[in-house]
């Protein structure tokens, strides 16, 4: 997604993979390791981040897609405090702004502060922004493991020896190893171990 203003500042946001390309880790799947290019008259900077889940992702996408009519929700912001979008009023009309702190800030910028980039709404691209958003979607879908199932047949009371070094149940890793390549039931068809690596382009 790219947004452009009247000052010469430009922001892309993309999506460039799954943080952990192999599935191997079961709590952090479908965390997305998420690249920015600003350009700015301070001085451009660029990022690269696990700043967001494909969950967070897709509320951004919705988010962003329900402005400028958002009711109460004026704001969006996800787990990690690396992006932050606002929608605010200036003589009247909608602006957007997108915030910048921790990973994504830029070097100049001191230590804990974070920067607001404005952008007016009337000439944002949405629908261009929001095909280009979900076209990474479609590459990096969830591949979350469904604990449902699992939690549901697990039924004793656990020791610390059925713990392994990690803190996680043995019982389930024997379980998540048995699972992980089965298609997600939350998306028939989808099989979790097809979609992995980098993005090579915009989609």
């Amino acid at each position: 997604m790219k947004f452009e203003n009247e000052h010469g500042i430009a922001v892309e946001l993309r999506i460039a993979g799954y943080e952990f390309p192999e599935i191997n880790r079961p709590l952090f799947d479908d965390w997305l390791m998420i690249e920015g290019d600003i350009i700015h008259p301070k001085g451009n900077w660029r990022f690269r981040d696990p700043a967001l889940t494909v969950g967070e992702a897709t509320s951004l996408g919705n988010w962003l897609e329900g402005l400028p009519t958002v009711g109460k929700r004026s704001s969006w912001g996800a787990m990690e405090p690396v992006l932050h979008f606002k929608l605010k009023r200036s003589a009247g009309k909608p602006i957007l702004q997108i915030g910048f702190g921790c990973e994504s800030a830029p070097p100049w910028l001191p230590k804990g502060k974070w920067i607001y980039l404005d952008f007016a709404l009337a000439k944002v691209d949405m629908p261009d922004i929001l095909h280009s958003w979900r076209g990474y979607l479609q590459i990096f879908p969830s591949r979350a493991v469904k604990y449902l199932t699992y939690i549901e047949a697990e039924d004793k009371d656990l020791t610390p020896e059925d713990f392994d070094e990690n803190g996680l149940s043995k019982s389930f890793i024997a379980w998540w190893e048995a699972n992980r390549s089965r298609p997600n039931p939350a998306e028939p068809g989808t099989a979790p171990t097809q979609a992995s690596g980098t993005a090579s382009a915009s989609p």
